[in-house]
């Protein structure tokens, strides 16, 4: 095993313990709430991010819900998966003590704030929003169809910066995760 693989696998066990006793919403069997983070890794991982340079986005993918879901502190997720990773986790961060509509109105315009945020924190945001809305594709196929539309300004935002994917991980990369953008919206609107 190489220093990334283990630097990959003491981050995973601890994202594992500080999300412990959280579940998935939309499982039918309730997975830990870990194997989310871990999925949106995967999602990227699989697609191409799988070379050490990486590693700091493999992170922040890990700890992508950690700020928002838990109360655990930047300054230690910071010890933990470095400040790079760290920086991208709070562009993914949307915390609010909004209600009702105005809570969905400042979700709405976090999601279209992706047309300015990191490359990184993007294709992150894009790989976890796939994720969810295939995860609730298995219990509640209408609110996966709301919940896909509800993204219309980050899908937008990704469409807009395909180039720059490609520029920044390779053309390779930006086609395979635009071919899986393409699929969940494309189920969105056909219908499951």
């Amino acid at each position: 095993m190489n220093i990334e693989s283990e630097k990959l696998q003491v981050v995973f066990e601890k994202i594992v313990k500080i999300h412990s006793g959280q579940f998935r919403k939309a499982n039918v069997v309730q997975l830990p709430y870990a194997f989310h983070p871990m999925q949106v890794m995967l999602l990227l991982y699989d697609i191409g991010l799988s070379e050490a340079e990486y590693l700091y986005i493999l992170f922040a993918c890990l700890g992508h819900d950690v700020l928002e879901d838990t109360d655990f502190t930047v300054e230690a997720l910071t010890e933990l998966i470095g400040e790079r990773a760290v920086s991208i986790v709070k562009e993914l961060t949307f915390i609010s003590d909004k209600k009702g509509k105005e809570y969905q109105e400042e979700k709405k315009r976090h999601l279209y704030e992706f047309k300015s945020k990191s490359i990184e924190a993007l294709v992150i945001k894009v790989a976890d929003r796939i994720c969810n809305v295939l995860d609730f594709m298995k219990t509640d196929k209408e609110y996966a169809k709301i919940y896909c539309g509800k993204a219309i300004g980050l899908w937008e935002a990704f469409e807009s910066r395909l180039n720059e994917v490609g520029e920044f991980f390779g053309e390779d990369f930006a086609k395979a995760l635009n071919t899986k953008v393409v699929f969940v919206r494309t189920l969105n609107l056909k219908g499951f």
